[in-house]
């Protein structure tokens, strides 16, 4: 047994993998960061903002979900083929990247306001901590900023598709009016499309 563990140590394997106690502590700061940040962001959502829970919602948990579940199986893999030197994202991140995949299948399974909105004001903090962080650390990758303009690019397909803020709830351009107006306009034509073959027939 002890030529089992000698053979395999388990400590030194974390290590190699970026798990180690600075690491950790990193993440552990991070993941606080992003909680705070997310608490503030979700705040002035739900002050501010109105979110319509239509198929645009569910499509951007969708989307958000299989962009994570990427970019965990690339960090498994860069974390395992590529020299230890080379800077990338740690296992250490996995938890946070587990949460944000967790909350995100919720949306998609269950496409309520306040959760639409906890989950974009998570992706919008976490995304925000960590272009800090990496900036500050110097070691962001392309694929760390093609990853970031992801996530904001499908922050504003939400934004466009089933957010109003709440001074344009009442106006033209909210979603829901535009939205209500689609469905009447459409309803109008499949009258006037019945009315024309009725007259036909006449």
């Amino acid at each position: 047994m002890e030529t089992l563990f000698g053979a395999f140590d388990f400590t030194a394997a974390l290590q190699s993998r970026g798990v180690d106690l600075a690491a950790l502590g990193a993440a552990y700061l991070l993941f606080l960061a992003s909680l705070l940040v997310t608490l503030v962001v979700f705040t002035a959502a739900r002050a501010y903002l109105v979110v319509a829970p239509n198929r645009h919602a569910r499509d951007y948990a969708v989307y958000v979900t299989a962009v994570l579940t990427t970019l965990l199986i690339a960090t498994v893999l860069e974390n395992e083929l590529l020299p230890s030197s080379t800077p990338t994202l740690q296992y250490v991140a996995f938890p946070q990247l587990a949460l944000l995949i967790m909350l995100h299948l919720w949306i998609a399974y269950r496409q309520e306001p306040w959760i639409i909105e906890l989950g974009a004001s998570a992706i919008a903090a976490s995304a925000a901590v960590v272009a800090v962080a990496g900036l500050t650390t110097n070691v962001v990758r392309i694929a760390h900023v093609v990853t970031l303009l992801v996530f904001v690019g499908l922050l504003g397909f939400l934004w466009l598709k089933a957010i109003s803020t709440k001074r344009g709830f009442m106006r033209a351009s909210s979603i829901y009016i535009s939205a209500r107006r689609k469905r009447s306009t459409r309803a109008s034509r499949r009258r006037n499309r019945g009315s024309a073959w009725l007259s036909g027939w006449r």
